[in-house]
């Protein structure tokens, strides 16, 4: 099951969803230490406008699918969003490199 175009019974992907974000969640977990609290910031977007709902629903859409492990915690830090106890899957790998690094 890929968070590509695939759908899911019962599982449907929002029009919504933006790739980008994808990636910039992605990456971030891919760089951290495997099971450690993650925090998204403005910054880590690069300029791009992203608002706190849009991030939560961007990380529980990844924690659904299957390709990161967390638990999302949007108050009680400096960031946007925290994902407590991250870990990207192998799922969350495959779809990184098929999706955002093509080399």
């Amino acid at each position: 099951m890929a968070i590509s175009d695939d759908v899911q019974p019962g599982s449907e992907r929002p029009d919504n969803l933006r790739d980008e974000i994808f990636y910039y969640l992605l990456n971030k977990v891919k760089q951290s230490q495997q099971g450690q609290d993650v925090t998204y910031f403005a910054e880590d977007f690069e300029g791009k406008s992203v608002s706190k709902p849009e991030l939560i629903e961007h990380l529980e859409h990844l924690i659904r699918e299957g390709a990161i492990e967390g638990k999302v915690e949007s108050d009680g830090s400096s960031g946007l969003v925290t994902c407590k106890n991250a870990r990207i899957t192998t799922e969350g790998e495959n779809l990184a490199k098929v999706n955002f690094f093509k080399v």
